[in-house]
């Protein structure tokens, strides 16, 4: 297989695991979005996330180490930007499970809209 082909591999595999984790980020969003969220559901779906990080960074650093120096700034502003969105959405599972743990608890929350827990 010539270095094109490997590439090219590499980049099909990235996209399939990009396109899991935007389907993902939609079913957070949409799963936060109901008045009544599935804490457990969303558990699962951060730890999803988790795993597709760790798989997109090591496609990345693969692909990184065999494309030329002047595709390289592309590829890691697409980088960034996929994971900006995981981190964010990552970042709005905790919240809300750190929310939820502590509305058992007592603890008083002022900001954003209010979750019924299933």
């Amino acid at each position: 297989m010539s270095v094109n082909e490997t590439i090219d591999r590499n980049r099909r595999n990235r996209g399939v695991v990009r396109a899991a984790v935007t389907n993902v980020i939609k079913s957070v969003e949409a799963e936060l979005a109901k008045e009544v969220s599935d804490i457990e559901g969303l558990q699962d779906k951060l730890n999803i996330l988790v795993k597709r990080e760790t798989d997109l960074q090591t496609l990345d650093e693969t692909i990184n180490g065999q494309i030329k120096l002047l595709e390289l700034e592309k590829e890691v502003e697409h980088e960034l930007e996929n994971s900006d969105s995981i981190i964010r959405c990552k970042g709005k599972i905790r919240r809300f499970i750190d929310k939820h743990r502590c509305s058992n608890v007592g603890c008083n929350y002022s900001t954003g809209k209010q979750h019924k827990i299933a």
